[in-house]
């Protein structure tokens, strides 16, 4: 894994333009804040919002993310890049205004392919098991001598 800190940035698949801001709508959710995190270590500087004080949000807080409470036009900043989950709706007022500002929206599949491109992975899908069989495979790993990064949500 990469330690926070060691400058790696995000890249357009078109542009080749780095992104070392990203902003999270809807941060708090699991596969949310797996993805921040990951950016995190990237070495992005990463805000985001969310509805609610939760666990997840102080760990996150704890990595240096700056979380806001509520969905206000005011928290985007000035990001190179917004990410929305699918919870997020259109007429949320700041993925609205990312809009209007012109800031480049991905949603959050589309930033977790760019963040892990070139990585190898290993996805565990289905109707039942699969936490349990997420941890197994995750704890193998590790177990191996290999550094793997958990995405779960």
């Amino acid at each position: 894994m990469l330690a926070a800190g060691e400058g790696l940035l995000l890249t357009t698949m078109a542009s080749g333009e780095g992104w070392q801001r990203v902003h999270l709508i809807g941060i708090g959710g699991s596969g949310m804040s797996a993805i921040a995190a990951i950016l995190v270590r990237m070495g992005c500087r990463v805000t985001g919002s969310d509805l609610r004080e939760s666990e997840t949000v102080r760990k996150l807080e704890g990595l240096g993310v700056t979380v806001y409470r509520g969905h206000r036009p005011e928290n985007l900043g000035r990001p190179d890049v917004v990410v929305i989950s699918s919870a997020v709706a259109d007429d949320n007022p700041e993925l609205e205004a990312a809009h209007k500002r012109g800031f480049p929206v991905l949603r959050r599949i589309e930033m977790l392919n760019l963040a892990l491109r070139g990585k190898r992975m290993i996805a565990v899908s289905g109707s039942h098991g699969k936490t349990t069989t997420t941890s197994v495979v995750y704890r193998m790993l590790g177990l191996a001598g290999h550094d793997p990064t958990l995405v779960v949500g």
